[in-house]
């Protein structure tokens, strides 16, 4: 004789998750703006290049003032963020973070960064 064992698993629906915290934050929040927004509209692509004495990160900064970046390195990984404001009604406002992992021959010290002709450039000094 055969018999047959169905093991019944608790379910649990999204809205169990809504509204706990996880370490400090949301843990699912649908409704929020991070769930909502293309993300590829929303990550710049970069060209990375070097030469003999820096390391070079370019993005396009379109709409983007030099005021609107921030830097910060930390654990050899420089982020890069920006946020711009929609100034009329209507538009979008837009921000964005990416982190790269710089290499041991990169100092954290002394990088620089200029926005001309609505890209931004990034110099990242070398060790030598």
């Amino acid at each position: 004789m055969v018999s047959t064992y169905e093991q019944k698993l608790p379910t649990v629906t999204l809205d169990a998750f809504r509204g706990d915290d996880f370490f400090g934050a949301r843990l699912l929040d649908f409704e929020s703006e991070l769930f909502t927004m293309d993300w590829k509209q929303y990550m710049p692509s970069v060209d990375i290049t070097a030469d003999e004495s820096f390391f070079y990160i370019q993005m396009p900064a379109g709409g983007f003032t030099a005021g609107a970046f921030s830097f910060e390195c930390e654990d050899g990984i420089l982020f890069i963020a920006a946020e711009r404001h929609a100034d009329q009604p209507g538009a979008d406002s837009v921000m964005f973070r990416r982190s790269f992992s710089l290499p041991e021959n990169a100092a954290t010290e002394g990088i620089s960064s200029v926005v001309s002709q609505d890209c931004l450039r990034v110099a990242i000094p070398k060790i030598f």
